[in-house]
């Protein structure tokens, strides 16, 4: 295993992760640009039994870095558990990718993040309620508008990182960990995006339909939600989850 200053509690968790993989769980320091803006990544070892997990500097054994940590390792577990990955004939541009990646992320985070919750990691944690606040803020002036690099003008890819906000911090209402002031920042959000954004809570809502049709914790679930969720966004005919 990894060899870090971290809680027992992390040191725990990744132990059944190594389990349950019959691999390790590594880590690693990357650039920022190496991560498109996020905090952390996750990618499977060219030995087909690591689960390497990067971050940005971050100080180790801070919430905010346990829980993402936690948070990249579980997806790992999911891949070697043989949940749904996407699977494409031809080559995908560089904005399809962002279509097939954001599709999976949304389903497969809401697996994630109740999982790490019932390992005592907070979801919803400080920095995540301040970017929420800042979101909040962006929309009350008007609407929230997501720059993605070379996509900052695509709808689609905007709406579905929206939509994918609201679905994930509805999910965080319902965790055991989200606290009286999490919930007011969440619940603020909500209705803050809901007056700016109705078309995605209509997304949203459908897309509760299919989750809350399937159990998401099999793998049968999973996929059927997640190319239900695909044929929604209109991106079946690139990629299927198998």
């Amino acid at each position: 295993m990894i060899d870090f200053d971290m809680s027992q509690k992390l040191r725990d968790y990744l132990t059944s992760i190594e389990t349950g993989i019959g691999g390790a769980v590594e880590y690693a320091i990357v650039a920022d640009d190496a991560l498109k803006g996020n905090d952390f990544a996750y990618e499977v070892g060219q030995d087909n039994q690591t689960v390497l997990v990067t971050q940005r500097a971050f100080a180790p054994t801070t919430p905010h870095f346990e829980a993402g940590f936690a948070h990249e390792a579980t997806h790992g577990l999911l891949y070697f558990r043989k949940y749904a990955q996407p699977r494409h004939e031809k080559a995908l541009s560089e904005l399809e990718k962002e279509y097939v990646s954001n599709c999976q992320t949304m389903v497969q985070d809401l697996v994630v993040n109740k999982l790490i919750e019932d390992n005592g990691f907070k979801v919803c944690d400080d920095r995540l309620v301040a970017v929420m606040v800042g979101e909040t803020e962006a929309h009350l002036k008007g609407g929230l508008i997501y720059e993605k690099g070379d996509f900052a003008k695509d709808l689609k890819l905007q709406t579905m990182l929206r939509v994918m906000k609201r679905l994930l911090y509805e999910a965080s209402l319902n965790y055991p960990n989200t606290n009286p002031t999490d919930r007011e920042a969440i619940l603020a959000f909500l209705e803050a995006h809901g007056r700016t954004c109705p078309q995605d809570v209509t997304y949203t809502e459908t897309i509760k339909t299919f989750i809350n049709g399937e159990d998401l914790f099999t793998k049968a679930g999973y996929k059927k939600a997640v190319n239900e969720v695909a044929a929604l966004w209109e991106i079946s005919s690139l990629v299927d989850y198998a």
